[in-house]
């Protein structure tokens, strides 16, 4: 007997459906194995400090706000010696420029308030921030170490030509910090009580002392006048009138 008409089309139909839910399957499955990838973010080369070997040409100068006792040279430069220094600017742009002088020095620096990255001791010259996005950034660099022997000389920030930075958010509040060695974090990264020269100068972090941290909870800027092995309230030899003559220049 001739089956119906009708049979071949629902057996047609219903092996169509059967290879559309297999097809769907293992489009779900491939989708499913893609998603994490497709969702992933871009991955971004992680932030560098690079010594430039040789300056390129037509750098300018960009704005910048300098914290602490510091003194300008006239030319663009600041000399420095207190501990607490650091300075600060926003740029739009993948890279940033800044210039070092001589002097000993222990560097943190920070894009956007990230991990900081230490620069012990550089050479002078040219220094750029890379392996940042092209976006709006705000970089700090903080001087870590006391300058007991000499000062040391900090050159300014600096771009290609056409390049502008961008106005710090303003701080409604700035605190001064009057102190001494527990004030400015002399040694304050130690793990040892008992320490070389060179090792309490290599352990004194002031971005992890009081005043930072103070001024970081109120959203202020911080300006320090700390000494270590000053202490204030010990006078050794007329120590106290020095002190208070250096914080008053």
């Amino acid at each position: 007997m001739e089956p119906p008409p009708l049979l071949p089309r629902v057996l047609l139909a219903r092996r169509y459906s059967n290879e559309s839910r297999a097809g769907m399957t293992l489009f779900r499955a491939a989708f499913a194995f893609a998603l994490p990838n497709l969702l992933a973010p871009t991955p971004i080369a992680a932030q560098q400090v690079v010594h430039i070997q040789a300056e390129p040409s037509h750098l300018h100068p960009l704005p910048f706000e300098a914290h602490g006792r510091v003194e300008s040279d006239g030319h663009g430069s600041f000399i420095r010696q207190w501990p607490g220094t650091y300075f600060e600017m926003a740029f739009r742009g993948k890279s940033a420029i800044f210039r070092l002088g001589p002097g000993d020095v222990n560097l943190r620096v920070r894009v956007d308030g990230g991990t900081a990255i230490a620069l012990v001791k550089p050479q002078p010259g040219l220094y750029q921030i890379a392996g940042v996005p092209a976006a709006m950034h705000r970089l700090r660099i903080d001087v870590v170490s006391e300058s007991q022997e000499e000062p040391s000389i900090f050159g300014g920030f600096f771009g290609p030509s056409g390049d502008v930075s961008r106005q710090l958010p303003h701080r409604p509040r700035q605190i001064e910090f009057i102190g001494d060695s527990y004030t400015l974090g002399y040694g304050n990264t130690s793990t040892k009580r008992e320490c070389t020269d060179q090792e309490v100068w290599s352990t004194t972090d002031t971005s992890q002392g009081i005043a930072p941290r103070v001024a970081g909870r109120f959203h202020a800027a911080a300006d320090e006048g700390a000494e270590a092995e000053g202490p204030l309230e010990i006078d050794r030899e007329g120590l106290v009138d020095q002190i208070l003559a250096r914080l008053r220049r």
